[in-house]
């Protein structure tokens, strides 16, 4: 679902998928979407050898990229991507601050970044004292949206331009 709101959002471009895993949202954007370059970058070699064997077992390895790397010190230039997406991972991020911090550093001006978590209590709290001290907040034409999104809204949806 998530795979089919990015391609619904943005019809060409570069995109990346922070905490990717075994690569399974860069790989089903590439099946939706013809027009996108995905790179899914992940701190943990063994999901991102999976990732690559999956590519390469679906013979996408011109669509989607797979790179080593860290949330908080992301390998790739300034400026890289028109839209920047993490599902699930903020929690696992060891300096959830600066995280945020890279997520807007890689992000194009004009881009925007997604970032989807589990909806709890207090969480959207959470994420508004985390993006306040980001660069997120810094600039004047920034917006922050909050939603609740998924089967029965178990997620929390928020959208960074």
């Amino acid at each position: 679902d998530v795979a089919k709101e990015i391609a619904g959002y943005i019809d060409s471009g570069a995109v990346l998928d922070v905490g990717t895993g075994p690569g399974s949202l860069p790989l089903e954007l590439a099946r939706v979407s013809h027009t996108l370059v995905v790179t899914g970058i992940d701190l943990s070699q063994g999901m991102i050898e999976l990732a690559r064997r999956k590519a390469s077992k679906e013979c996408m390895e011109s669509k989607v990229a797979f790179l080593l790397g860290d949330a908080t010190a992301l390998p790739v230039p300034y400026g890289s991507f028109d839209m920047v997406v993490t599902t699930l991972s903020v929690h696992h991020w060891s300096d959830q601050r600066k995280g945020i911090m890279e997520l807007h550093r890689v992000m194009k001006p004009g881009g925007v970044t997604w970032v989807y978590d589990m909806y709890s209590d207090g969480i959207q709290q959470a994420f508004e004292e985390l993006i306040g001290l980001s660069p997120f907040r810094e600039y004047r034409m920034s917006r922050v949206k909050y939603s609740k999104w998924g089967p029965g809204e178990g997620l929390l949806k928020i959208e960074l331009r």
